[in-house]
């Protein structure tokens, strides 16, 4: 039998690889718009305080949404009230893209975590649609096709993550090609081969 641990860690290190290039190239991107000053467009943060406010009732169950509206609020981006409510204002797109990447780790917890995460990263992403020059704007396009190649397939993700709050990876070396090529389905071998 060939040796199924080695095999496995050979296809993990070409897409860990793969994901680190992309992952670098999208970085600069975002360097190169942060230089041209595209990142520093002020952007109004109405449509995401109204987003907050209106899950608000489930922050009970989902600390990233508390963790959200404390950090709008840290950046510039919206204060308190005196009856405690968010008043929007405005953040530059350099400021809302450092909150995103905050939302996204508070995503980590659980699924209902991730799941208002997934809406707050939603409404900064409306806010930001139209904003920043052309340089912005690709550095967004090649963050989405960089997340729809290694986030969001989960058998490329699952191949290179680990488990929350652990270092055992979510597919065992030994177990790749059972798990891409076994039991995978024709979608998802032709994903993880693209």
């Amino acid at each position: 039998m060939p040796d199924a641990r080695g095999a496995g860690k050979r296809v993990v290190d070409a897409v860990a690889k793969r994901a680190a290039e992309v992952k670098a190239e999208v970085d600069a991107e975002y360097q190169r718009a942060r230089e041209a000053g595209e990142m520093a467009e002020e952007v109004d943060t109405t449509a995401l305080v109204t987003k907050l406010r209106d899950i608000e009732p489930s922050a009970t169950n989902a600390g990233v949404i508390k963790t959200a509206q404390a950090e709008l609020i840290r950046l510039g981006g919206a204060e308190r009230a005196e009856d405690g409510s968010l008043v929007p204002g405005k953040l530059s797109l350099d400021k809302l893209e450092e909150l995103r990447k905050t939302v996204g780790v508070g995503g980590r917890k659980d699924a209902t975590n991730a799941h208002f995460a997934g809406e707050i990263k939603k409404a900064i992403d409306l806010a930001t649609e139209n904003a920043g020059g052309d340089i912005y704007r690709g550095a967004r396009a090649k963050y989405r096709a960089y997340a729809e190649e290694f986030k969001n397939r989960k058998i490329v993700a699952d191949l290179i993550t680990t488990k929350r709050g652990t270092d055992e990876r979510r597919v065992a070396l030994e177990d790749v090609h059972k798990r891409t090529i076994k039991d995978g389905s024709v979608d998802e071998i032709t994903k993880l081969r693209d």
